[in-house]
């Protein structure tokens, strides 16, 4: 069978036939990524950017590193005067941040060499380095560029330097803790990351480093006490079951998410719906469909959405329940006509139940025709043609498919029943592939049947 990728923050695989990717969006919605080096960006892209740093500032009740940041966003779009103001405020707030005068220079040099300027920018590097050669931050930025590039010497070399100039700051040490993580010295990295949050107690951002590395130890229980200590300092942070979370679903640990998501919910008291929802993604991720069918069904009673109608659609399917799989999938095209998820599933699953060939083809050649290079799609397509009998058109299709998706049972089985009915003698090759791929194969009697007439 082929998969189904639903995505909520993250992709969930679910076994269906010539199913496809859908994103479920719920509040809070995955976060813009924004560059730490904005150097080059477009106007329009820039804008973009003040305003999700603007309203990332004000729902974080004016954290002064995000503001830092923004600064960066101002001075790249020639609001120069507006940037060393916003860098002064807050650099004179929280001596973990660089100075104005240190951060003008800096993004001068960034967008020089992203203007092509690279002459230009060289002169500028090296008055920057003999400038500030004294200067700690000078020496972050250094070890972030040599990690980037993968010099491990360098960065210990300049991390090392910035701790000694300003052992006082806890940036210094959080930025030695993090190069020492990453060198494979756990030990050491230990200490740095409990020096940077000794040094600052009430600042989430040394205390959430620590705890993505007490994870990532393994000490699941630490790194929960000192999330709660960051939603203790900022009740706007996610709920520290919630970011636990998350951090299994990077490693892809599904049942430690599974777990964390329902810790979450028995305590959360906003976006409910949205964890329901992550919650029934790692569910069905994990094959249990009776539950992912209770988290999501709890959210569309609530709350109609074409991502979850179609996810119900797949679970119906998966629980070979056809009928309600097809009333969830034509809710979902009724919901959004042009949905090409919707008209995709719909229409492979009506050439599963071997009924309405003709709209079948209608709905997998609107599909086909806004996504045609996608091998799903195609697959689809090709299947829909054979099953309305255009086997010239299908056999085309099905042969690029087939290429690109070795593993489909459904192109492997509608191109070899149509190499049968040539007598071509590789129709064997296909249909046998669809005895492997999938023992039960919805028509495998025809299978069976066909081959033995070969």
């Amino acid at each position: 069978m082929r998969y189904l990728i639903v995505a909520v923050f993250w992709f969930l695989f679910i076994s269906i036939a010539h199913a496809l990717p859908v994103d479920l969006y719920f509040t809070p919605q995955p976060r813009m990524e924004i560059p730490k080096n904005v150097a080059g960006a477009g106007l329009e892209t820039l804008k973009k950017y003040e305003i999700e740093m603007a309203y990332r500032i004000t729902e974080s009740k004016k954290n002064l590193f995000l503001n830092h940041q923004l600064g960066s966003i101002l001075f790249h779009q020639g609001r120069v005067e507006e940037a060393k103001n916003v860098w002064r405020r807050s650099a004179e707030q929280e001596p973990n941040l660089a100075p104005s005068e240190f951060m003008v220079d800096l993004e001068t040099i960034y967008s020089l060499f992203a203007q092509g300027k690279g002459s230009e920018a060289q002169k500028k590097l090296s008055a920057f380095e003999e400038k500030y050669s004294q200067n700690p931050f000078f020496y972050l930025e250094q070890g972030e560029k040599a990690m980037q590039s993968g010099n491990l010497d360098a960065a210990k070399d300049a991390y090392g330097k910035a701790v000694k100039l300003r052992p006082e700051l806890f940036v210094t040490h959080l930025n030695y803790a993090r190069y020492l993580d990453f060198s494979g010295d756990t030990v050491s990295a230990d200490t740095y990351f409990q020096k940077a949050v000794r040094l600052a107690p009430k600042n989430i951002v040394p205390v959430k480093n620590y705890a993505v590395f007490l994870y990532k130890q393994d000490r699941i229980l630490d790194a929960l006490e000192h999330y709660r200590k960051v939603y203790a300092l900022d009740p706007l942070e996610p709920l520290p079951e919630l970011q636990l979370a998350q951090l299994s679903l990077k490693i892809k640990d599904q049942i430690g998410a599974r777990y964390w998501y329902k810790a979450a919910l028995s305590s959360a008291k906003e976006n409910i719906n949205a964890i329901k929802v992550a919650l029934g993604d790692v569910q069905l991720r994990l094959g249990l469909y009776d539950e992912a069918q209770e988290s999501i069904r709890a959210v569309l009673e609530k709350e109609k959405q074409l991502p979850l109608l179609i996810a119900m659609g797949t679970i119906a399917e998966n629980q070979n329940d056809l009928q309600q799989a097809e009333n969830y999938y034509r809710e979902a095209a009724s919901f959004e006509p042009d949905s090409i998820i919707a008209n995709n599933n719909l229409a492979m699953l009506l050439i599963r139940m071997n009924k309405n060939p003709e709209e079948a083809l209608q709905l997998a050649e609107k599909a086909y025709q806004a996504k045609p290079d996608n091998p799903i799609i195609q697959g689809t397509y090709g299947c829909a043609l054979f099953y309305n009998g255009a086997l010239k058109e299908a056999k085309k299709v099905l042969s690029t498919v087939v290429k690109m998706s070795p593993a489909d049972a459904w192109a492997r089985y509608s191109l070899g029943m149509i190499l049968a009915k040539e007598k071509n003698p590789m129709a064997k090759m296909h249909l046998e592939a669809v005895q492997i791929l999938e023992t039960k194969f919805p028509f495998k009697d025809d299978v069976k049947k066909t081959l033995q007439m070969l």
